[in-house]
């Protein structure tokens, strides 16, 4: 073609003249594919909306269905390099082919099908060569097509890649929705070819060359309409890369692609948190905004000039924040405090990532402290229901701090968790013990609580057994088979309540911290609903010693570790009381301070509901 750019309103017939290759530097085929990121089916979709424009389209009133814009550009063979709409091209082309098939089933003539989806011609020698019409160049595309097109038999165990399994899917669901909608009635299946064929239109936009085809894509999809911030930044590195880069920037996207999705994230939600961990100096960046926000800051990033090295740094971060994901170290190591943080914010909270991301180049001591600095400030938040709006901005904040750390400054890094406690942490360190003293099971999730408990009970046994955080699984106080006992029980008997006192007013003291601790299966079962003169015979047995030694203080040595545990952090309750609810609660509130290393503020305790406190009263258990 010219040097100009050429515009084509055609039909799916007009379309399917030409040769198309989807090359191998493009994403994967993901329509159709079942996932969290992607909860509507659009072949179902795309099939749904043809269908109703047909049932309407008559000779009195004929209707079309525009379906949007391809953008290719000749290649040296004549075809079409696909730059883009392939999820949109391959999608019809595979319709083309479903419908072949279910006409043929129904002994139709297909010549015209046939033809859209593939020609075979005679070379000069005689030999027939058949060439299709849809060639998908990136690897994982498989030979899942070919075999579609020559009808074969598809055996399920050749999918075994992401985009093979979605293209088979899209015929299956192509075939489905035929077979609904038409009930192998070949009169209605083709009046339904006729109009796919003539009245579903697009626009095609001929480019003269690779560099003006991926220009133009970004200017129509400019500010992630059309497509999302990861396509369009793909692009923006293709944009500035040289044609003998491409190869090595397929393989690499590829890399990064693969990684964040077997990290089961979401590409927009990674991109915020890597320009937030590396680059961004405040957090309102929207996830859509990410691609936008690389065009404003390309002279800080330097992509133009290298865009290998963004793609490079990406790529370090996505297996750091996978390995995160899977509670290991940037470099791949189990590290038990990735595992807590996971624990304690379950599956919505991500912020922790952002600070993690931003210090994945620290040493591995270095690192380690990081965990546990970052497990201590989210719980600290979280605890005193801090909301993401004050929290976001300061992870942000300190995410810039750390990412000025250099790895053999030892001295940098400990004047930045210095900078963590006295500007973070020490100024809300009432604020949390105030919050724990008035924590109920009503304050947070069920597993949250348990984290709490665990962490408290785990930090009794490290005391008293003298083992070492680095050595100790929380996984041992979580896991199903341990649970939350109420030691005032949710649904006492009268003895219970006759023991309890008058004060027992429902949940305010049952669901309180300082009611509960943490029971094996089987003899919380046995413990079930009985006055507490019963349970402390059942909290003997336990392995913990928090719920051990509950009644009874241990009958050891004065001078061994358990004893000064005991001594140091624990008290003997011979009775169950609010009272007593109320003793505990500060007794736990006090150890909480030692697990997440918060500075205690108040040298007395505050009882319920914050009232005003003497602060010059000594602590006592």
């Amino acid at each position: 073609m010219s040097g100009s750019i050429e515009s084509k309103d055609v039909d799916i017939r007009g379309l399917f003249q030409d040769y198309y290759v989807v090359p191998d530097y493009q994403r994967d085929y993901v329509w159709g594919e079942n996932s969290a990121e992607r909860p509507i089916d659009e072949v179902e979709l795309f099939l749904s909306d043809i269908h109703r424009e047909f049932e309407e389209h008559s000779p009195k009133t004929k209707t079309e269905y525009f379906i949007g814009t391809i953008i290719t550009c000749e290649n040296k063979s004549g075809s079409y390099d696909v730059i883009d709409g392939q999820q949109r091209l391959t999608t019809i082309f595979l319709i083309i082919c479903a419908l072949r098939d279910s006409l043929k089933r129904l002994g139709a003539d297909t010549r015209e099908l046939d033809g859209m989806i593939s020609q075979v011609s005679t070379d000069s020698f005689g030999k027939q060569l058949k060439r299709n019409r849809l060639v998908l160049q990136y690897a994982d595309s498989g030979n899942v097509l070919d075999t579609i097109i020559s009808n074969d038999i598809i055996d399920e165990e050749i999918l075994t890649t992401r985009s093979t399994q979605n293209i088979y899917n899209c015929y299956r669901t192509v075939e489905s929705f035929l077979f609904r909608e038409f009930d192998n009635q070949k009169s209605k299946l083709q009046q339904f070819e006729g109009y796919f064929l003539e009245c579903v239109k697009l626009i095609n936009v001929e480019t003269p060359n690779l560099k003006k085809a991926l220009t133009i894509f970004a200017t129509i999809n400019d500010r992630g309409v059309g497509l999302d911030a990861m396509d369009l930044l793909k692009n923006l590195m293709f944009i500035n890369a040289t044609q003998t880069q491409f190869a090595q920037l397929k393989n690499k996207w590829k890399i990064l692609t693969d990684t964040i999705y077997s990290a089961n994230e979401k590409p927009l939600r990674f991109l915020r948190y890597f320009i937030l961990a590396d680059y961004a100096t405040e957090s309102r960046l929207r996830e859509d905004d990410a691609y936008s926000w690389f065009q404003d800051h390309e002279s800080e990033i330097g992509y133009a000039r290298d865009p290998n090295k963004l793609v490079d740094s990406l790529i370090d971060a996505a297996q750091a924040y996978k390995n995160f994901r899977e509670s290991k170290t940037p470099v791949g190591e189990h590290e038990l405090g990735l595992a807590n943080i996971q624990r304690l914010g379950g599956s919505s909270v991500r912020q922790p990532y952002i600070l993690l991301l931003a210090g994945r180049n620290l040493q591995k001591a270095q690192f380690s402290e990081l965990v546990t600095l970052t497990e201590d400030l989210f719980l600290l938040w979280l605890v005193t229901k801090t909301q993401s709006k004050v929290t976001e901005p300061a992870i942000v904040k300190l995410a810039r701090l750390l990412s000025k750390v250099k790895p053999t400054d030892h001295s940098q890094f400990d004047n930045f968790v210095k900078h963590v406690h006295e500007e973070i942490i020490k100024p809300k360190a009432k604020e949390f013990t105030r919050s724990m003293m008035n924590l109920h099971q009503w304050d947070m999730p069920k597993y949250r609580m348990k984290y709490i408990l665990g962490k408290l009970t785990q930090f009794i046994e490290q005391q008293a057994f003298n083992i070492k955080p680095s050595n100790s699984d929380l996984e041992t106080y979580l896991e199903a088979t341990i649970e939350i006992e109420h030691i005032h029980p949710m649904v006492p008997t009268e003895k219970a309540i006759a023991e309890f006192g008058d004060e027992d007013d429902g949940e305010f003291y049952r669901k309180a911290l300082g009611n509960l601790l943490l029971l094996d299966k089987s003899r919380n079962s046995i413990a079930k609903n009985h006055h507490f003169s019963e349970k402390q015979k059942i909290y003997t047995e336990s392995n913990f010693m928090m719920s051990q030694y509950l009644s009874t203080a241990p009958k050891v040595g004065k001078a061994d570790q358990i004893s000064r545990t005991f001594e140091n952090h624990l008290i003997a309750f011979k009775e169950w009381s609010p009272e007593m609810i109320l003793r505990r609660q500060k007794m736990l509130a006090k150890i909480s301070h030692e697990v997440w290393n918060i500075p205690l503020e108040f040298k007395t305790l505050p009882d319920w509901d914050m009232p005003n406190v003497d602060e010059n009263v000594v602590i006592t258990k």
